[in-house]
């Protein structure tokens, strides 16, 4: 995945919706590339291998995988997805109100989420002038 960014400069917008098989690894590669440029994010429906470590790499949250059962383990914080403004999380259900608290806080740009299916995230998910969420299960009741 890498060298498939090595190549190119920073993207601007990327629709990665049913990539079934991305990985945490491959999100961080491409906040390492794009993170200064990225200003549309789709990750719809990559819930089958995308865990918060993946989602939390929007925020400049590097995890190392460990092998052997261990935890994973911070290895690097970079600047994240500064410039960040629309992302779709839906359906990638490791999707959180913890994580989107720290994707928030780091993504100051971020005025629209979109979390429909996302079941863990909640009316406590964080909020800011300007920010709207997309599909929150807690607004339709």
């Amino acid at each position: 995945m890498a060298a498939f960014f090595a190549r190119r400069n920073g993207f601007t917008r990327v629709d990665l919706g049913r990539c079934y098989m991305l990985t945490d690894n491959a999100v961080q590669e491409l906040v390492r590339h794009s993170g200064a440029t990225l200003r549309h994010l789709s990750l719809n429906s990559v819930d089958d291998s995308l865990t918060q470590n993946g989602l939390l790499a929007l925020a400049g949250q590097m995890f190392e995988q460990c092998t052997s059962g261990k935890e994973p383990r911070l290895a690097e914080q970079t600047l994240g997805c500064v410039g960040l403004e629309v992302l779709d999380v839906s359906w990638v259900r490791s999707t959180t109100d913890n994580v989107l608290e720290t994707v928030v806080s780091q993504c100051k740009r971020l005025a629209s989420i979109s979390v429909y299916g996302c079941g863990s995230v909640s009316a406590f998910a964080p909020v800011r002038p300007g920010l709207k969420y997309v599909g929150r299960e807690c607004d339709t009741l």
